[in-house]
């Protein structure tokens, strides 16, 4: 028959290990209690060496909380011992104070008016005594109160550190009673932990000690996987954490990048804007321009149409009667541009009239002066006016009927030189130069303009 199972604290005999040994299943069952057992005793151990270092660690925080009040209730006795001696210092001096008041106190009463200098000097001290003996009345006072105040505070650290000092023994007490419980248990398993331990060799075909080293080592690889697996644990939740700092500061980048496209494409919509504006604003200007060129064309094409149609007249005239000289015609406001083409001479020369290239730039010469300028604005002036006309005083534009050597257009204009700028080579000299100052500044500005522009 299987031997009885061990009740809780009972321990199986030998008897009952060597009739185990006699069936298989008696063996493992026995085996079993005996495992048990030593399982239940290492557990009731080390449940009591874990009370032992908590009330250990009690003891210690009990400690440190009891010589911290300790602590303090000496500095407050210190300050109280401190309020002590300063209140007495305070009523010495009311005491000394108030025996000179008194002292005076007989003659200050009897003057109301000081009499003499030595009553004013009596009157003075009195006065001094009193004021001093208000002044550490008050101090007394004050040092009185401060003094009640640290006997409270001193109360008060002194119950502290009394509560904490027995607290701090109850639980060293405790502590000591924890060590000893844990060592008692220890002592008393001590005996049956090694005959558990020759029975469960007895039973296993074993040695004690092979059997001492099998368990040690079983606790050895259950505390490592339990290290193991709370390091698995450990990893994990490092893991989830730094997936979770991960994915926030992911987020955080889009959401930074996404904020940034944002203000990216506020900028490009601000800049597109601004260029629709400037190109609307330059479109604007350009048909400005334009109508502004095609107004000063057709001014200009009506200038010329009546130019045409004086000069048209004045030939006309001309033919009827070759010898009269048109009255000349009143200046117009501002001088006109003179166009350049190749000049051609009048088909009937007005009466009188010279066309000496030679003299004409002679005359030329010498008006340089009176408008400020020096004989190399010849070089400038030959040129320009050689282009234009030849120097000839009747060349004449087919188209434009520009006339002279400076090519006035409408020639009319060359009138405000003198009458007889048809047939005068000087009149126009004249006229000519007045127009290049007056448009060009000199006539080297005149012909670099007809240089670049064709005309001046």
């Amino acid at each position: 028959m299987p031997a009885a199972q061990a009740g809780p604290g009972d321990y199986p005999s030998w008897d009952q290990v060597r009739r185990a040994r006699h069936t298989e299943a008696d063996k493992v069952h026995e085996i079993g209690v005996v495992s048990t057992l030593l399982d239940r005793q290492e557990t009731e151990a080390a449940r009591a060496a874990d009370i032992a270092v908590q009330r250990l660690a009690e003891q210690a925080l009990a400690q440190q909380a009891a010589d911290a009040a300790r602590f303090t209730a000496e500095v407050v006795g210190q300050r109280r011992d401190e309020a002590v001696r300063q209140l007495a210092s305070s009523s010495r001096m009311v005491g000394v104070l108030a025996s000179a008041a008194w002292r005076n106190a007989g003659t200050a009463s009897l003057l109301l008016v000081p009499a003499n200098l030595e009553q004013a000097r009596e009157l003075g001290i009195l006065r001094v005594v009193l004021s001093r003996t208000g002044r550490t009345v008050e101090d007394y006072r004050s040092r009185r109160n401060t003094l009640a105040a640290m006997e409270s505070q001193a109360a008060a650290a002194q119950q502290v550190r009394d509560r904490t000092a027995e607290k701090a023994r109850q639980a060293l007490a405790a502590a000591i009673a924890a060590q000893q419980d844990a060592q008692r248990i220890v002592v008393a398993q001590q005996t049956h932990r090694t005959e558990l331990y020759a029975q469960l060799a007895l039973l296993k075909g074993t040695t004690a000690r092979a059997e001492i080293t099998y368990r040690d080592g079983v606790r050895r690889a259950e505390a490592y996987r339990a290290a193991q697996a709370a390091a698995r644990a450990e990893a994990a939740r490092r893991a989830r954490e730094e997936a979770a700092r991960q994915a926030a500061e992911l987020a955080a980048q889009r959401a930074a990048q996404q904020a940034a496209a944002q203000q990216a494409a506020a900028q490009q919509q601000a800049a597109q804007q601004a260029a629709q504006q400037q190109a609307a604003q330059q479109a604007a200007q350009q048909q400005a321009a334009q109508q502004a060129a095609q107004q000063q064309a057709a001014q200009q094409a009506a200038q010329q149409q009546a130019a045409q149609q004086q000069a048209a007249q004045r030939q006309a005239a001309r033919q009827v009667s070759p010898v009269a000289v048109p009255a000349p015609a009143p200046a117009a406001p501002a001088p006109s541009p003179v166009t350049s083409a190749e000049p051609a001479l009048l088909t009937t020369t007005p009466t009188g009239a010279v066309n000496d290239p030679a003299g004409a730039q002679a005359w030329a010469a010498s008006r340089l002066g009176a408008h400020g300028w020096g004989q190399d604005q010849m070089s400038c002036l030959v040129p320009l006016w050689d282009r234009e006309s030849g120097w000839q005083t009747t060349a004449t534009n087919p188209s434009s009927l520009a006339y002279g050597i400076p090519q006035s257009l409408p020639a009319s204009k060359l009138a405000s030189a003198g009458a007889d700028w048809l047939t005068n080579y000087r009149t126009q000299v004249d006229w000519g130069l007045g127009y290049i100052a007056d448009r060009y500044g000199s006539p080297c500005g005149a012909w670099g303009h007809e240089q670049s522009a064709g005309w001046y």
